[in-house]
């Protein structure tokens, strides 16, 4: 890999699992989706200022449609100059990609990194998996921009999350995409959202090479980490910044958005 220039430090800001319906009044498990996103875009203003880039990173609708995009990308698109965003398993790709069109691209460049978003989706099921077209998409997208870190974006967790039951609906070849990253020496760090949840772990290739995994809270419900079984968390709604440094390096923080009255039905056993 060719010596990547230092750069600006990029403030990005993950939102993920926003869950939106059609209608204002959409309720999932008792909350109103887009009451909870508002709350949480109200105190992202309040909170951080000088975002670069807001990263969506799937099941932006939780009923496909048209509308649901629309206000999603309407209610951010004025915190970040850039807005990107990834289908999840609630997601209908084909209706995103038509609604956001630029906004949905895979690939975007930003200061000395680039973001790499792959599509996880599997028709009609709640599972994951990267096609071949995908793992080829990161590969050539590394490959051609060798100057340049890059963070590799998805929607279902390529790790185990420690929740069995999210466990059965997680990318289901991560073997062959930790492979793939570990020929990929500029992929610093990768996003995802589907667990409903804070994750942060470090994969360690060897002592020269590490790969920061994150995961971020939904801004709709929360699921009980380390659980068997469905069960929703009573944590507040959250979201994630992330500072991905010049030199390669990735600070970040979680924040939720307390006060807010989110009340999850919690005697519900799915969705």
């Amino acid at each position: 890999m060719k010596n990547i220039k230092q750069c600006h430090d990029i403030k990005l800001l993950q939102i993920t699992d926003s869950h939106l319906f059609e209608q204002a009044g959409g309720l999932l498990l008792g909350v109103n989706t887009r009451d909870s996103l508002n709350a949480v875009i109200q105190h992202i203003r309040k909170t951080h200022h000088n975002i670069d880039i807001v990263l969506a990173t799937g099941d932006i609708s939780h009923d496909g449609s048209a509308q649901s995009y629309q206000y999603f990308l309407n209610s951010v698109k004025s915190l970040a100059p850039l807005v990107r965003g990834l289908p999840g398993n609630h997601d209908l790709p084909a209706i995103l990609s038509q609604e956001w069109q630029q906004h949905a691209t895979p690939i975007t460049d930003i200061a000395g990194w680039r973001i790499v978003a792959l599509d996880t989706t599997i028709p009609n099921s709640n599972a994951g998996t990267l096609a071949a077209t995908q793992l080829d998409l990161l590969e050539n997208a590394c490959e051609s921009a060798p100057d340049r870190h890059v963070l590799l974006a998805l929607h279902h967790n390529p790790v185990a999350s420690g929740c069995a039951w999210l466990d059965t609906m997680m990318v289901d070849n991560h073997h062959q995409l930790f492979q793939r990253i570990e020929r990929l020496p500029n992929i610093q760090a990768m996003v995802w959202g589907h667990i409903h949840q804070a994750f942060d772990k470090t994969h360690c290739f060897d002592q020269a090479r590490q790969l920061r995994m994150l995961a971020t809270p939904a801004t709709s419900i929360q699921f009980m980490p380390q659980r068997e079984t469905f069960a929703l968390d009573t944590r507040a709604p959250g979201y994630r910044i992330l500072t991905l440094a010049g030199d390669g390096s990735v600070r970040t923080q979680v924040y939720r958005v307390e006060g807010i009255n989110i009340q999850p039905d919690s005697a519900s056993t799915g969705y």
